[in-house]
């Protein structure tokens, strides 16, 4: 595994004049807690305050559904490459709020919902922000974009440096929901893959145990995405919460190779992101969906990160999402479109799963 992603060029945002005849560009906010690099973008180095960007993704017209393909330094091909149509420094969180309320005025829908989404271990800037972009544009998915990046080192052997910084993170993501909550959003879809997942639960606990009831506040629908988190550290976690948010969505897979190899360094401690069936589990509210299935290795992640690398799954949500709305619940306390979308996954997976192996 470190061999194969050591031979991959790594992710660097490149800004182009004009974007390719056929891409699609996609824009969303960014915030990071990373330091800023010479050139203004976000690095590996931790910083004390956030920073906030407006980024436009430019999707190449030549790509596979779910996949990303990285340039090497002097060999961009935007026909082929993911690039950037621009990178703009917001002022501060007066700036971020103003241009995320823009964006969520010109959605024209009734609800005003953000999709918050906090990227996971060995990942840099640009790798997180093209990786949100792509999963937002082929599953397209109904909410106002945010990308939350903390400062993971981008090392395969910087597990602990990572581990470190979702800690020092953790008042940093609870600013950042505040802030999009204050700027308007009427729902707050918090996503998190790999070890950001953990970030996300460790910001949830600490929220609550401040002020019992605020992590269901920060967040309307909590999804973790092949969470790397102990089973029983999740557990613990879930135990100092008061109110967990309306619905909690955790997506697993029994090809996991990248969870595998951390079941091993973590002393064999059973991962969140693998199919369990310890018991405790069906106690805890959360909604657990098995999409090992869909696994596909031609995209290179591992198993890693298949609700967003995997066509066939990538291809049910919009028609999930459409036969969800044409049934319509009318209910009241219903969590949202885009929450709606993934639970009613939950209802298809069955039978999508068995027809998918």
């Amino acid at each position: 595994m470190l061999a194969a992603a050591g031979c991959a060029p790594r992710g660097q945002l490149t800004v182009v004049d004009a974007a390719p005849v056929g891409a699609t560009e996609v824009r969303l906010h960014t915030v990071t807690s990373r330091n800023l690099a010479e050139d203004g973008l976000p690095g590996a180095g931790r910083a004390d305050r956030l920073s906030y960007h407006k980024v436009g993704i430019l999707l190449p017209p030549e790509r596979d559904v779910g996949e990303l393909r990285w340039g090497g330094t002097g060999r961009i091909d935007p026909n082929r490459h993911i690039t950037a149509s621009r990178v703009q420094p917001l002022d501060g969180t007066a700036g971020f709020q103003r241009s995320l309320r823009d964006d969520l005025r010109r959605t024209g829908t009734r609800e005003r919902e953000v999709l918050v989404f906090v990227h996971g271990y060995n990942t840099n800037f640009a790798e997180a922000t093209a990786r949100f972009a792509q999963m937002m544009h082929d599953m397209r998915l109904p909410a106002v974009p945010v990308l939350f990046s903390w400062p993971s080192q981008a090392r395969a052997l910087g597990y602990v440096y990572d581990r470190d910084s979702v800690l020092i993170s953790r008042d940093r993501l609870r600013q950042l929901l505040l802030e999009v909550r204050a700027a308007g959003a009427d729902r707050i879809l918090l996503a998190a893959h790999s070890m950001g997942a953990q970030l996300v639960m460790e910001t949830l606990v600490q929220a609550d145990l401040a002020q019992p009831g605020a992590a269901a506040r920060l967040a309307d629908s909590v999804v973790l995405i092949s969470p790397d988190i102990s089973v029983d550290v999740f557990l613990s976690q879930l135990s100092q919460i008061s109110r967990i948010p309306q619905s909690l969505i955790v997506f697993t897979s029994a090809e996991d190779q990248a969870l595998r190899l951390s079941t091993l360094v973590a002393g064999n401690s059973p991962r969140l992101g693998k199919p369990s069936t310890d018991p405790r589990l069906d106690d805890t509210g959360a909604i657990f969906l098995d999409v090992t299935a869909f696994n596909d290795r031609a995209h290179g992640d591992f198993g890693h990160l298949t609700v967003g690398t995997s066509p066939a799954l990538i291809a049910m949500v919009p028609q999930l999402r459409d036969a969800a709305r044409a049934l319509g619940s009318g209910a009241s306390s219903h969590p949202g479109p885009l929450a709606e979308t993934l639970l009613t996954i939950r209802s298809a997976a069955d039978t999508a799963l068995t027809g998918a192996q």
